[in-house]
């Protein structure tokens, strides 16, 4: 019976459960553009020591220190501080 057991879904549910607690704990964070950000284009924000890909419904220029307002996928949506 052990052996009929798919293991492999107990550690990518327990994976993802983890990864969805930690960025949702990034929201209401601070962070810096490393690449501008336009709202057609996508940037880069630097959090933590980590690059993260960003949005905005505004303009943000490299270097500005941002607020992380939402998670969404793998994506932050972000707003000048």
């Amino acid at each position: 019976e052990i052996a009929d057991r798919d293991w492999s879904s107990d550690v990518c549910s327990s994976d993802l459960n983890g990864n969805q607690k930690q960025m949702a704990a990034l929201v209401g964070g601070e962070g810096t553009t490393t690449t501008a950000i336009t709202p057609l284009e996508y940037g880069q924000v630097k959090i933590n020591g980590e690059i993260w890909t960003a949005f905005s419904s505004e303009t943000i220029p490299a270097g500005t220190v941002i607020k992380i307002l939402a998670v969404e996928g793998v994506k932050l949506k972000v707003a000048k501080n």
